[in-house]
């Protein structure tokens, strides 16, 4: 069964700053996305390029959180590579 509805959602770190994404964001954002739907099998993926400033060896969090119309089965439905 597909997932419909599929939105994307980054909180930054404060010290990030988003330089551009691979898909257009939603308008007026620079951390949300409407991915529509998504079929079982099927891959989607959003490249997120920024940059953060901080001392060296810092850490930086991020948030990530996709939301559908309904998911069918507890399983993992979301990968995320950070580079």
């Amino acid at each position: 069964q597909a997932l419909n509805n599929l939105h994307l959602r980054i909180d930054y770190a404060p010290n990030y700053k988003f330089s551009k994404s691979s898909l257009p964001p939603v308008g007026g954002t620079s951390n949300e996305w409407n991915l529509e739907s998504i079929n079982p099998g099927e891959n989607k993926k959003v490249v997120v390029t920024g940059s953060a400033v901080g001392p060296e060896n810092s850490n930086f969090g991020f948030n990530a959180n996709i939301t559908a119309d309904a998911i069918p089965r507890k399983e993992s439905i979301v990968k995320f590579d950070f580079i």
